[in-house]
């Protein structure tokens, strides 16, 4: 999988290695159903994993969507996903339910997914958060990935079931502990403004919700920001050039 660099003219051409995260980054990835989402996000993780040679990534996965290598217990995770359409699991992933396995699953990997089932239990995942932001120092480059982070708030921004302060605090102060956040959402009206006013560079794809443009702008992005024109396409801006918007880049599978 790549992405191929814009030929609008309004912008100038990017390489992947342009626009791939960088260690304490904060970045927004919004897209709606079968926009492209995901496979931009596993590309992100991919190079992030790649480029930091002592990283650790720790993917919040609250539907759940990615598969795991192995289970904590280090066997095959392969009967987890009997059920699952056959894709191809995240090389060296681990896959933990309970936030006690998350310190035995870093031992054995330097990625950990860590899923739930159903909405009562994702409380458990912002444990996890909470436990890799406190666990994070500043000479050691971290990644966390929260797959879907509208889950975990109601419209209006409130939490859902229980405190969500892991994930506004590493949006906040994750830099100084030399964390970067990925946030991923197929909608943007119910993240709370705490996280929106941190990030520092946005992944936009196609959307099901032209609101959720409102809140791209809270960011800083320009107010005419607009979603690319079709699906596995994105545009790229960034606090870096706040005038200019990237794109359209397409995915190439």
């Amino acid at each position: 999988m790549s992405t191929t660099a814009p030929s609008s003219s309004r912008t100038a051409a990017l390489s992947f290695a342009d626009i791939s995260m960088r260690e304490r980054e904060r970045a927004l990835l919004l897209g709606g159903t079968g926009s492209g989402k995901t496979t931009l996000e596993t590309l992100l993780l991919s190079d992030f994993y790649k480029r930091y040679k002592t990283s650790r990534i720790l993917i919040l996965d609250s539907k759940p969507r990615f598969r795991a290598e192995f289970l904590v217990t280090g066997i095959s995770a392969k009967r987890r996903y009997r059920h699952w359409q056959p894709d191809a699991p995240i090389p060296g992933s681990v896959v933990i339910d309970s936030p006690a396995d998350l310190d035995l699953a870093w031992r054995q990997s330097r990625i950990v997914i860590a899923a739930c089932e159903h909405a009562a239990e994702r409380w458990r995942l912002v444990e996890c958060a909470e436990r890799f932001y406190n666990s994070a120092r500043h000479t050691r480059p971290q990644l966390l990935c929260v797959d879907e982070t509208a889950d975990f708030f109601h419209i209006n921004g409130s939490p859902i079931a229980g405190s969500t302060d892991a994930l506004v605090r590493i949006a906040r102060s994750g830099r100084e502990r030399g964390t970067a956040a990925l946030y991923c959402s197929q909608r943007a009206r119910s993240l709370p403004s705490s996280i929106i006013e941190e990030m520092s560079q946005l992944y936009l794809f196609v959307l099901d919700g032209i609101a959720d443009l409102k809140r791209c702008v809270e960011m800083g992005a320009p107010a005419d920001i607009e979603p690319p024109p079709r699906e596995h396409q994105f545009n790229l801006w960034t606090k870096r050039d706040r005038r200019k918007v990237y794109g359209p880049f397409t995915i190439d599978i």
